[in-house]
């Protein structure tokens, strides 16, 4: 067994892009026998004295920002860049970079650089891909396969320290303090002899945080990607409303997935006779609106509902008073279906698409086990009334849903739900990559009441969000 290190190292690209379909642009990384046959024509160095130079080492891009600040996502095929905007491919054989840039941008307004891999191992001088990966690893972290980092409300990133190799003959180092690699993606991958570069199994993937570097090692602390989940959603809050809609400032605009059962709605403007409500970002339709008032539940009708989360009633269903809104406004609450899904695992996917960027395709997610997994999930509904992270709210979705299930992202993207049956993989050194079964909330804590001689449990089923 040998250890592979791979660090993604950011430099400004020096190339030119060409139009090579409808919002995509390729351009020619590498020139060079086996490669790209093109060279620079000699009239342009001979006549106009330019430099006939050009890049003819094959390289490998693993990522690519626009502006140093707004990441691509990379793909697995040209079709899947095609597909995909804010995204790119990079044909390793041909050296040939494409770039699928958002329809309201322009590419060529951008500083564009690229995440160029450098390969490292733990044994002998090694190629993958015609790429050189140096033998300079000292140690890697010490990493084992758990339980689901997201194991069921418990988050626990992962991270250590990769130490190389720095001292060479010349006594100046391979590596120095550079500022470019932090924050670049890292990765972390196991071989056996003869394995080619689709047999390494990737065991971490994560991104510098800090560098120390001596004459004799340099030390990469890494931290894990799934740290990204931490983005908070839903973000966004009633603002700038006045008369009866004023007490709605800096409430949550509410958003959730499936069938959710009495629902506040709030108001946010006033019309003729009639006062708009909202209870919901995007919303799929409504069954029954009810308002509350002196601890009566009246169902009440609805008009001009709109799927962006908005209604209204008139002033006689909604005002206290039977005419004036001014006088103060009855609660209201809606029974309905706000976005159109409700297996967990699509929610999961829609939260990762929209929150974090990662599109729902072969290249992000093991896409036949993902589907294969969610068959087992019954229907849920998520109703999202206040900022969380974003694996909060997929923690919320294992701990509700009728199978317990694990959320993977080292690699590709994938759900597994606990089955005993399912027969575990173990490598040739004795290491388990996926266990049988995990115990559910095993490090949760229990509490004990030692004057309740009884065991006692809160089951929420088909919740009430009025009743809380």
């Amino acid at each position: 067994m040998f250890a592979v290190v791979e660090i993604d190292k950011t430099f400004s690209y020096e190339g030119s892009f060409t139009p090579y379909s409808p919002y995509v642009y390729e351009s020619i990384v590498t020139v060079g026998a086996g490669l790209q046959a093109e060279s620079i024509a000699t009239y342009w160095t001979t006549t106009f004295g330019a430099d006939g130079t050009y890049n003819s080492v094959a390289t490998q891009i693993e990522s690519m920002t626009l502006d140093s600040i707004f990441e691509l996502t990379k793909q697995d095929s040209l079709v899947d860049c095609q597909s995909t905007q804010s995204s790119f491919y990079f044909d390793a054989t041909l050296q040939v970079l494409y770039v699928h840039i958002a329809h309201t941008d322009n590419l060529l307004a951008h500083t564009v650089e690229t995440g160029v891999l450098y390969g490292y191992c733990s044994d002998t001088v090694r190629y993958f891909r015609n790429q050189l990966y140096r033998p300079i690893v000292q140690s890697i972290p010490s990493l084992s396969d758990q339980a689901d980092p997201l194991q069921y409300g418990i988050m626990a990133f992962g991270g250590g320290s990769i130490v190389f190799t720095n001292d060479v003959t010349s006594g100046v180092g391979l590596f120095d303090t550079d500022e470019k690699l932090y924050g670049n993606p890292v990765r972390i991958k196991r071989g056996s002899e003869g394995d080619d570069y689709d047999d390494l199994v990737l065991v971490f993937s994560g991104y510098v945080k800090d560098i120390e570097t001596t004459t004799a090692t340099m030390t990469l602390e890494v931290g894990d990607k799934r740290e990204r989940l931490e983005i908070d959603t839903p973000v966004e809050i009633f603002s700038s409303l006045s008369g009866v809609a004023e007490d709605t400032n800096g409430i949550t605009i509410p958003d959730g997935y499936g069938d959710v059962i009495q629902a506040p709605a709030y108001p946010i403007s006033k019309g003729a006779g009639t006062i708009t409500f909202q209870w919901g970002t995007l919303v799929t339709s409504i069954t029954q609106v009810h308002s509350w008032y002196d601890d009566l539940l009246t169902a009440v009708s609805h008009a001009n509902f709109s799927t962006s989360g908005t209604f209204t009633l008139t002033n006689a269903l909604c005002a206290i008073d039977g005419s004036n809104p001014d006088n103060g406004l009855k609660a209201i609450y809606v029974t309905g279906r706000m976005r159109d899904y409700d297996n967990p695992a699509d929610i999961i996917a829609d939260l990762n698409d929209r929150i974090a960027n990662i599109e729902y395709n072969a290249t992000n997610y093991n896409q036949t086990e993902w589907t294969a997994e969610k068959a087992s999930l019954a229907d849920v509904s998520l109703y999202m009334d206040e900022p969380k992270r974003l694996y909060e709210w997929i923690e919320i979705l294992q701990a509700g849903s009728d199978y317990g299930f694990r959320y993977e992202d080292t690699d590709k993207i994938t759900l597994r739900i606990d089955d005993k049956s399912r027969t575990a993989i173990t490598f040739a050194d004795g290491t388990t990559y996926i266990r049988p079964v995990e115990i559910r909330n095993s490090d949760i804590p229990i509490k004990h009441n030692a004057q309740l001689y009884a065991s006692s449990c809160i089951v929420k089923y088909a919740k009430n969000h009025r009743h809380g």
